[in-house]
């Protein structure tokens, strides 16, 4: 009888540590690391599915530091590039694929759809037109869900031949992505402004001749003055000054500037800014505006006389 019960301990105990066992085996199999380099590409794909473009960057610059001629890995991290709004960054990658890719139909003609993207995306209308209508004259394996059926999308104009009216709407277009990544950069600023800083700093640099450099400089200005680096705020607001520079962002960093002259205590400087602010945006800057500010700075002087005055 004790036998008996010894073999059914010795049974369960087996079945429980093989279910034990079962998860921990399976565990150790999905986490190992990839061992080739398409097999780091296609990790490298799932994770920007996934959105993680840090993670997908990593894995797609292993699998070309393995293979520095898997194009599809070029394609794919030219993509990662393109969804966090580095369209300049990204364009290497296309145009090397895309000498790579010709012997492979749908992938070369999806190199030529890419590029065109990027050009689209940079408003320069006249490279753009050509590597789209290349990407649909390739072969025409891309399926119609590569191109827009959306008239107020520029490339619509693509397949319907028209170049004027393409034209005319690349020059509108914003992409969604490099609203994404001010967007980004807004939201890390509230608990993470160094951090934020340094993406400025990155898109910056990975990024000479963006359309898009006056939008993240003006936000690398912003983040300085929340990091209290006020002095280095206006310097780079400054650079912005240019007659070239945006209405709208003309209005806001003059703003922005005053806010610095203030909190850095150039109250003399502070006073003209607030008189500039109101003699060229009165609707936004009312006298009243104007002197509450005035009252402020004199405060902060400890004039109480002409505070009163102005108050």
């Amino acid at each position: 009888m004790r036998k008996i019960f010894m073999a059914l301990l010795i049974v369960v105990l087996s079945l429980l540590g093989i279910n034990l066992l079962y998860p921990v085996i399976n565990q150790n199999h999905s986490s190992k690391s990839p061992a080739s380099a398409y097999e780091w590409y296609r990790q490298g794909k799932e994770q920007d599915i996934k959105r993680d473009f840090s993670s997908a960057e990593k894995s797609l610059k292993k699998a070309l530091a393995i293979d520095p001629n898997l194009y599809k890995a070029m394609l794919e991290l030219g993509v990662v590039y393109t969804q966090q709004g580095d369209f300049i960054k990204a364009r290497p990658f296309f145009e090397k694929a895309l000498l790579l890719a010709k012997n492979d139909k749908a992938n070369y003609e999806i190199a030529y759809f890419n590029l065109g993207l990027n050009y689209m995306y940079e408003n320069d209308s006249e490279n753009a037109w050509k590597y789209l209508v290349m990407a649909l004259d390739a072969g025409k394996s891309l399926n119609s869900s590569f191109w827009s059926k959306d008239p107020t999308d520029p490339e619509y104009f693509i397949v319907s031949g028209d170049k004027l009216k393409f034209y005319e709407m690349a020059k509108k277009y914003y992409s969604d992505y490099i609203r994404d990544r001010i967007k980004r950069i807004q939201r890390a600023s509230i608990f993470q402004p160094a951090l934020a800083l340094k993406d400025c700093e990155n898109y910056i640099l990975d990024n000479p001749g963006s359309k898009y450099l006056t939008d993240i400089i003006a936000n690398k200005a912003w983040l300085l003055s929340k990091l209290k680096e006020y002095d280095k705020a206006n310097a780079v607001l400054n650079s912005l000054n240019t007659p070239d520079l945006r209405d709208d962002l003309k209005q806001w960093t003059a703003f922005v500037f005053y806010g610095n002259l203030f909190s850095a205590k150039h109250y003399e400087l502070a006073f003209k800014q607030a008189d500039y602010l109101h003699n060229q945006y009165p609707g936004l800057y009312s006298k009243s505006w104007l002197k509450y500010q005035k009252a402020l700075i004199y405060h902060s002087e400890n004039n109480i006389i002409s505070e009163k005055i102005m108050l």
